[in-house]
């Protein structure tokens, strides 16, 4: 929050409190999407039903108090799925317990030197496979200078920046290692919650950069400085979108783009 809405102060979050809700001491902001957090039920002692992050539709006429227990005894005892496949819905899918996950927590080892290299392979075994079909249908590309490519590159997300490149041998062959550029710039611009923020003023307010760069000397025997060159983005982007905890750390960072909207609308921020 301290990132993005570095004007908040507890006498600021105060009155938006009760500009807003028109009372101080509400615990939640009544307009804020909270995502799946926003279906528990909470308690005055600050319990609350966390079972019911999954997405529950009680279908029976007569309310059912043990439907969620239900609900989830069902979801993990699917019958014709795999451990693999019932641990992924519940998860990632319809037991939205990515919620659970730490938002701070980059997922730069998995984005380590064994994946990058199946990466590599990947995208060469792409390339093969598409040469000749591409040659065909991308000369309308081929005709285009390559500066102009690279310009058309940069608006592209990264995946959608790899289709092109795999055009044609020649595309292919001068921009694959632009895809990292590619893809830096995208999270940069579309992504920033896949980003570090920090050092803030607060305590241990360098604790995501340290992580971070600890992280990558581990990984690529560099901490992250001059990161343009250094990281793999494009692997570290394609991790990115199937992390539970960037998946929690996009919600978390809406949350604040909500309340920093809330700010502007009431006028509590300049």
């Amino acid at each position: 929050m301290q990132h993005l809405i570095p004007e908040m102060k507890a006498h600021v979050l105060y009155h938006l409190v009760l500009a807003v809700d028109g009372r101080c001491d509400s615990t939640v902001f009544s307009d804020i999407d909270y995502g799946p957090v926003g279906r528990i039920h909470w308690y005055p002692d600050q319990d609350g039903e966390w079972k019911d992050i999954g997405e529950i539709e009680d279908e029976d006429e007569e309310p059912d108090e043990f439907e969620a227990e239900k609900w989830w005894l069902r979801l993990l005892t699917q019958e014709g799925k795999s451990d693999k496949e019932i641990l992924e819905d519940a998860w990632m899918g319809r037991g939205n317990m990515w919620v659970f996950k730490h938002p701070g927590l980059f997922p730069v080892e998995e984005t380590g030197k064994k994946h990058r290299q199946h990466l590599a392979l990947q995208l060469d075994q792409l390339m093969t496979a598409n040469w000749d079909l591409g040659a065909s249908n991308s000369s309308g590309l081929l005709s285009l200078p390559l500066e102009v490519l690279e310009i058309i590159l940069g608006h592209l997300a990264p995946e959608d920046a790899l289709c092109l490149v795999c055009g044609t041998g020649s595309l292919y062959g001068h921009f694959r290692a632009s895809l990292d550029k590619v893809a830096y710039a995208w999270i940069r611009q579309r992504r920033p919650w896949y980003l570090p923020v920090g050092p803030v003023q607060c305590e241990k307010g360098d604790e995501e950069v340290v992580r971070w760069k600890n992280g990558w000397q581990q990984e690529i025997g560099s901490d992250g400085e001059g990161c343009e060159k250094q990281i793999p983005w494009f692997a570290y982007y394609l991790v990115c979108k199937r992390s539970p905890n960037m998946r929690s750390r996009k919600r978390i960072w809406n949350i604040v783009l909500q309340i920093k909207s809330m700010l502007h609308s009431c006028k509590l921020v300049s």
